[in-house]
């Protein structure tokens, strides 16, 4: 099952994307998907709560685009993660990535187009409490994930 949603973005940014994706061979989805990944590894950095959603400003010069993409259901849902833990739109997270990870990306060895191929969502129960873990991914060692449980 693929999932279909929009970003918007910045005709200069979405520039930026386009020659990225010919430069490595690869979709400008897949350079999406790898710039947000970037971000996922550094959101425990970033984590905010207690605020709203942010969104890009719109004082940003320039031609907006709505950028059409397709992605698997375990992307979009870390998608999703992003946006709640950082307390930013998908597309102003995206902004962000490629201004602070595109030149990283760009000189980096693509050799797996999905970093995170996996995505598990886990509940627990705390006295009475419910409590979520979410996991980018699956361990080696899977008995790790279910010790607790």
């Amino acid at each position: 099952m693929i999932i279909e949603t929009t970003l918007n973005i910045q005709d200069i940014l979405l520039e930026k994307i386009t020659l990225t994706a010919e430069l490595k061979g690869i979709s400008r989805t897949e350079v999406i998907i790898h710039l947000l990944k970037m971000v996922m590894k550094d959101a425990p950095k970033h984590v905010r709560n207690g605020k709203r959603i942010e969104y890009q400003s719109r004082h940003n010069h320039g031609i907006w685009r709505t950028l059409h993409i397709q992605i698997r259901p375990n992307d979009y849902e870390c998608m999703l993660d992003l946006r709640k833990f950082l307390k930013m739109s998908v597309s102003h997270i995206l902004a962000y990535a490629i201004n602070k990870y595109l030149d990283r990306l760009i000189k980096s060895r693509i050799t797996d187009n999905y970093h995170y191929t996996n995505y598990l969502l886990l509940k627990d129960d705390i006295e009475g409490i419910p409590c979520w873990k979410l996991i980018w991914g699956i361990p080696r060692n899977l008995e790790i994930l279910f010790h607790e449980y």
